[in-house]
């Protein structure tokens, strides 16, 4: 993300690891992401 930033450009990632760790990063004003895992969490948010 910083690469991206240093470019002048914007974005987002959403990273689930082989645990299952959630990790929603983004530089920009906003979003639109959500998740939902087996133990019943449900996020969905804009910014």
């Amino acid at each position: 993300m910083i690469s991206i930033a240093i470019h002048g450009g914007d974005g987002g990632v959403i990273v689930v690891d082989a645990q299952g760790a959630l990790s929603l990063e983004f530089n920009t004003e906003g979003m639109f992401r959500a998740a939902r895992d087996s133990g019943g969490r449900r996020e969905t948010a804009i910014y």
